[in-house]
């Protein structure tokens, strides 16, 4: 069991978890079989960095809207492929090399991957994948995700990860397709059902992490960070235009999102501003967990 946690700050999101998707991607490895060189991974924030680091991994990729770190990580290993297009378009040329190249199974992270903010424009793309995945040499495709459950129930019923999959002998016989809290929590998309592996992470350190650390976290955040930028906070996936979306539902970590928007209703996350509040937040994150006694690194 982990006896640290891992301070991560994504385009969309400031996290402090105990499990990464590098842990999920050996949980995928044993559940199903696989070889290493027969699993690809495809991310584009610096959360995904772990499971993309793997040594075996048969080939790993990202897609051109990437955080500037993942893309140079990705471009510097041999296995590596970074696509010049963007979200689902370069997901796409990523899972059709695999597929030539003779992957049987591909992890995706979700948000800049297959989808964008509320753009989900490819969902019926996805879902006609999905219906041939696992069958005549199509790569199998497990969604590997950072978010909630709350935050994925549109999303599955958008990109056809869903009852209608039954229909697809590969995934009736393998139907957790979609693994939400770095793999904390594994969903099977044709019923709905879970399986919840939040039991075999340190008791004491999670206590602490969803007691006293998100506590103070999030009372510092809203009482030293949100004034300078003339934010607040917000405790709903709706409202996240000029709001720190702190998403308390989380079992497994702490998270709160950038807003998608200023107050003015300009794009917000990828600018300087973002990355300064970025930066505070994991500094208060970091200051939290030393005053209570919580091992931590920031990735």
């Amino acid at each position: 069991m982990s006896d640290k946690i891992i301070l991560i700050a994504n385009n969309a999101a400031v996290d402090a978890v105990m499990i990464t998707k590098a842990e999920a991607i050996d949980g995928i490895r044993n559940k199903y079989g696989f070889s290493l060189g027969e699993i690809a991974a495809i991310g584009d924030e610096i959360g995904d960095i772990p499971m993309l680091e793997i040594p075996g991994l048969g080939n790993i990729g990202t897609v051109a809207n990437a955080q500037q770190s993942v893309i140079d990580f990705v471009a510097s290993r041999e296995n590596g492929y970074v696509s010049m297009l963007s979200v689902f378009d370069g997901f796409m040329e990523f899972y059709n090399r695999c597929r030539d190249r003779g992957s049987k199974l591909i992890v995706t992270d979700k948000d800049g991957v297959l989808k964008e903010g509320n753009n989900v424009q490819w969902g019926q793309q996805y879902a006609k994948l999905a219906m041939q995945m696992g069958n005549e040499g199509n790569p199998y495709c497990i969604v590997l995700t950072g978010s909630a459950i709350s935050q994925n129930e549109e999303f599955r019923l958008q990109y056809g990860l869903d009852e209608r999959l039954i229909e697809n002998k590969a995934v009736r016989n393998n139907p957790f397709l979609l693994l939400v809290e770095n793999g904390a929590i594994h969903v099977n998309v044709i019923t709905g059902e879970t399986e919840n592996y939040c039991h075999k992470l340190n008791p004491d350190l999670l206590s602490a992490l969803k007691g006293p650390f998100e506590d103070e976290v999030a009372r510092r955040i809203q009482e030293e960070i949100l004034p300078e930028f003339d934010f607040r906070m917000s405790y709903s996936y709706d409202e996240q235009t000029g709001m720190v979306y702190h998403i308390r539902e989380k079992q497994a970590g702490v998270c709160f999102n950038i807003p998608r928007e200023d107050n003015k209703g300009k794009p917000f996350r990828k600018t300087s501003d973002a990355q300064r509040l970025r930066e505070r937040e994991i500094e208060i994150m970091s200051e939290v967990a030393r005053n209570l006694g919580i091992d931590h690194i920031i990735l």
